[in-house]
């Protein structure tokens, strides 16, 4: 076995007194007292510098075996983990909280690719409980994948779009990283809007410290939208989950276009946002600002109250035909609401 430099300093150290008293009779003998007390101190002092050279770097060497020792426990209940959880997906592979309970093992170890295949999987065999699909954006963000943002992008739009069925503590997590993506995104417009309305949510418990952090990033946020004036000329928005309801997926032919816009309750009747997408990426998530506006003075950012609808034409013309599908939103306040779901469920008679 070899030994470590340190574990000889000691040794020597150690076994030089025993040494050096062993042979005093004969020392004492043949040599000058003087001498002896001179070898005698030099071997103390030997004795005292191994110590000091060896306990420290042994206690960095114990403190690196043991934290090597448990990354390699946790390595090992991991792949365990892994391990159980495949042979149950093996049995039963359309198990959704399975996928789940995998994406969040893979996650906690860092293996952020394959936590997210195991997302992926639990969302093609069903629909995510909304815990899930926060922990699946929330991983994405910090995990600081920029390819998968988009992803993380349509999970808090469909969970903001069902903020009513959300209990309070996920609605108010879920505003807070919607506002943290914009921000990233530089849509400083949209993070103040998520931001602010969570100012206004957080309950009057709510630590002082927690407060202030977040009234101190709205503040800084503002400055940064004051110097974008990109930003600025967009305003107002709302963000649209699109989908079909299931009884006409099958009716879609191939080649639709999707129109989605938004109109004001009361006043003109033309859009004030529109946006096109062919009709096979629906479900699709979409933001109606006053960059889509199809007139000057006419946007978003003239008006409060709007509907909006979502509207699947085979020509992409302004006005409907018979036997077209649609869905409507209800009536927003888009200074208070931002984001909305519009399922296509009904045909123009």
């Amino acid at each position: 076995m070899h030994m470590p430099v340190q574990f000889w300093l000691l040794a020597f150290g150690l076994l030089s007194p025993a040494i050096v008293i062993a042979l005093y009779p004969i020392w004492s003998a043949h040599a000058h007292k003087r001498t002896f007390v001179s070898t005698a101190v030099a071997t103390f002092v030997i004795f005292l510098g191994s110590l000091a050279l060896y306990y420290p770097k042994a206690f960095n060497y114990e403190m690196a075996q043991t934290a090597q020792a448990l990354v390699e426990e946790s390595e090992s209940e991991y792949i365990k983990q892994v391990a159980d959880l495949r042979l149950k997906l093996e049995a039963d592979p359309n198990d959704v909280a399975l996928w789940l309970q995998l994406g969040e093992v893979h996650a906690d170890a860092g293996r952020h690719t394959l936590a997210f295949s195991a997302y992926d999987e639990a969302e093609r065999k069903g629909t995510l409980p909304h815990e899930a699909q926060f922990a699946y954006a929330e991983l994405i963000v910090w995990s600081g994948d920029s390819e998968r943002m988009d992803k993380a992008r349509q999970l808090l739009d469909s969970l903001l779009a069902e903020k009513t069925r959300l209990n309070r503590p996920i609605y108010l997590a879920v505003l807070w990283l919607s506002g943290a993506v914009f921000n990233e995104q530089k849509k400083y417009d949209l993070t103040l809007r998520d931001w602010r309305l969570l100012l206004g949510l957080l309950p009057e418990d709510a630590e002082a410290s927690v407060r202030e952090q977040l009234k101190n990033n709205i503040r800084e946020i503002e400055q940064l939208a004051e110097s974008d004036t990109g930003n600025q000329a967009q305003g107002r928005a709302v963000r649209v989950v699109v989908d079909v309801a299931p009884r006409f997926k099958s009716s879609i032919a191939e080649g639709g276009i999707v129109l989605v816009y938004a109109k004001a309750t009361e006043g003109p009747r033309m859009p004030l946002a529109i946006e096109r997408l062919p009709a096979d990426e629906l479900p699709a998530t979409i933001t109606l600002d006053g960059s889509k506006a199809m007139l000057e003075g006419m946007s978003l950012n003239e008006f409060e109250h709007i509907v909006v609808t979502a509207r699947i034409s085979q020509t992409g013309q302004a006005v409907p035909k018979s036997g077209e599908l649609f869905g409507v939103s209800p009536t927003l306040d888009i200074l208070e609401t931002f984001s909305t779901h519009v399922e296509i469920d009904r045909e123009f008679p």
